[in-house]
């Protein structure tokens, strides 16, 4: 379970935070026209609720009857492709689905960041000579790294609580041959299904220190390299 909940993050996270990065940094610093409409449909996602999600998906992805299929056979694919009973295209399947509902989300909060920096900051970089890909490296992601870490700590706390969209794709145990079963899942049957309360309040004490280690180390980190910035500039 731990390595299944881990594989599904991995396989969406650093793809969702770089197109959230620039479809964010496109909507601060350019003029495109309908920029409040691509934020809405990005963000529609978060407004929809998983379980009408995992049932659309599971529509989509039917072996028999899905429309992906019947799409893929009109263009010519031989045989049809069984996504939600081959491991590693359940798991794909399901990172594709956990991408799409949350990379709006992180694009809105990191489009909310850019647009936080003082103007006259960049306006003295441009005075200073510095180009955009400069101007990117050197001030917008410094002064973006506290939002990016509360996206990136977010995303992995949600990751590890990935449940709705595997238990309803599934026959709830995390089928086939367990690839989708998931922690919360595991916790879940453990308590609801196997009735091992004593195990199960074991596992989610577990989940809980797993957590709040990683986000008190994430943090650590940015603070550490924060604070080393600021003694640097201080010398």
């Amino acid at each position: 379970a731990i390595f299944n909940t881990s594989f599904i993050w991995v396989l969406n996270i650093f793809f969702r935070l770089a197109v959230a990065l620039i479809c964010a940094v496109v909507f601060a610093q350019s003029h495109l026209r309908g920029k409040q409409f691509f934020k809405a449909v990005y963000y529609f996602p978060n407004l929809v609720t998983s379980s009408s999600i995992a049932v659309f998906a599971y529509l989509a992805l039917d072996y028999q009857n899905g429309f992906v299929n019947q799409i893929l056979t009109k263009l010519g694919l031989q045989e049809k492709i069984d996504w939600l009973h081959t491991p590693i295209l359940a798991q794909s399947a399901v990172a594709a689905i956990i991408w799409w509902m949350w990379f709006g989300y992180a694009a809105i909060l990191l489009t909310t960041g850019i647009l936080s920096i003082p103007g006259d900051v960049i306006e003295a970089s441009i005075v200073d000579g510095a180009n955009s890909w400069k101007r990117f490296w050197k001030i917008t992601m410094p002064l973006l790294r506290p939002i990016f870490t509360y996206v990136f700590i977010t995303s992995f706390i949600g990751g590890l609580q990935n449940f709705e969209i595997p238990a309803l794709l599934t026959d709830g145990r995390g089928a086939p041959d367990k690839s989708l079963l998931t922690m919360v899942m595991q916790l879940y049957n453990l308590n609801f299904k196997n009735f091992q309360y004593g195990y199960s309040a074991t596992y989610a004490v577990a989940l809980f220190i797993i957590i709040a280690s990683v986000s008190a180390l994430t943090f650590r980190i940015i603070n550490g390299r924060e604070n080393n910035r600021g003694k640097g500039g201080v010398v």
